[in-house]
């Protein structure tokens, strides 16, 4: 018979548990202020507090832990995810760190598309999660062939230019940086207006060359959409 091993770390600050919805609200905020009152001052011997070290209650499975050289708000977010996890109990944290990234994603685009603008019908591209279709017919036939449930709406895409400029600084910036001497810029260099006419050129050129991104203020109903594969 196995044992599942107990889990002693959070993997997900304050803000992303927060948002997930996961805790109410309440919760949260009697989390917050227990893991506050477990942070304590740390001093030398001379009983001066030392500013970047603290000492944190982490909870029965870690006991007292001395952190030091706060030098990033990083270093404070994992000391706080630390004693987090002995804030906690065990259903929470077990909840937490399975499900938590899902449900903050759920609960951020449930706030993006009561804000965005609902349309039915849209000729262009979309995207249904991660994934770029390029056009509406793609993605239900994607939907169909998988044999899922239809999603309520997907976000219509929007095309991004790939190249709004390119500077002769960006171009030597690595050889600059791997090669150069202390204080080389892109002045030290010959042909650079030649370059730049080049890369001008460039980016002229390629102009019409998109990429595209989600458009979290335009959804597209699918209703219809499902009702005519359904028909079909």
């Amino acid at each position: 018979m196995s044992t599942k091993t107990k889990v002693d770390y959070c993997h997900y600050n304050e803000t992303q548990v927060r948002e997930s919805g996961l805790l109410s609200p309440e919760r949260m905020t009697e989390v917050t202020a227990a893991i506050d009152a477990r942070i304590s001052p740390c001093f030398d011997a001379h009983g001066v507090e030392i500013p970047k070290a603290k000492l944190a209650d982490c909870g029965p499975a870690k006991g007292r832990m001395l952190f030091m050289r706060f030098d990033h708000d990083r270093d404070m977010e994992y000391m706080r995810r630390d004693i987090m996890a002995g804030v906690l109990t065990d259903a929470e944290l077990e909840l937490i760190n399975d499900a938590c990234l899902s449900a903050q994603s759920a609960a951020k685009d449930a706030e993006r598309f009561a804000k965005a603008e609902k349309v039915e019908a849209w000729d262009g591209g979309a995207f249904w999660g991660d994934e770029y279709f390029a056009d509406m017919e793609e993605l239900c036939d994607r939907i169909v062939s998988d044999g899922g449930e239809w999603p309520e709406y997907v976000w219509a895409a929007e095309p991004e230019t790939v190249f709004t400029g390119l500077d002769v600084a960006d171009v030597v910036e690595d050889a600059i940086s791997n090669h150069g001497w202390e204080d080389m810029d892109v002045n030290d260099f010959n042909g650079v207006a030649e370059l730049q006419a080049a890369l001008d050129k460039f980016t002229e050129a390629n102009a019409a060359v998109h990429s595209y991104q989600p458009n979290y203020k335009k959804a597209v109903l699918l209703a219809a959409w499902k009702a005519a594969e359904q028909g079909a």
